[in-house]
């Protein structure tokens, strides 16, 4: 389920249309979604869980989510801080496509900790104190 799939998909896949999931995401409802610069995606496995929580009518694949509480999540404030970078400067790399999948739900931008801390260590440049320098 590793898979995203865009706004159109999603709408057909919750039984709605692609307007509705818009205006939730301009209102900060709905399923939490991310953005990977102007592109809008949505995992399988959050569009199960919100309908689950919000929808038990609609259908839902028959594997079971793990509970969010086993996730650890970090705002934008608390990623670009730890990252040394002011949240405007991150918030740019966000919409450049240069960092790790943010969503956004009840008006508040989130990451996954897993997802930021590898985007952070492939970034990190590591320099070896025993190198030579040059003069």
């Amino acid at each position: 389920m590793a898979d995203y799939i865009n706004t159109k998909a999603a709408a057909k896949w919750l039984s709605l249309s692609p307007s509705t999931l818009i205006n939730w995401r301009c209102q900060g409802k709905g399923p939490w979604y991310y953005r990977r610069g102007r592109l809008i995606l949505y995992s399988p496995w959050d569009l199960n869980y919100w309908t689950m929580k919000n929808a038990p009518h609609l259908p839902t694949v028959n594997e079971e989510p793990e509970p969010l509480a086993t996730h650890e999540y970090l705002t934008l404030s608390r990623a670009a801080e730890l990252a040394g970078v002011s949240p405007s400067t991150l918030q740019a790399f966000r919409y450049r496509g240069g960092a790790p999948l943010f969503y956004r739900f009840d008006r508040e931008t989130y990451c996954s900790r897993k997802d930021f801390d590898a985007w952070l260590a492939a970034r990190t440049v590591h320099v070896d104190p025993a190198a030579p320098r040059r003069p």
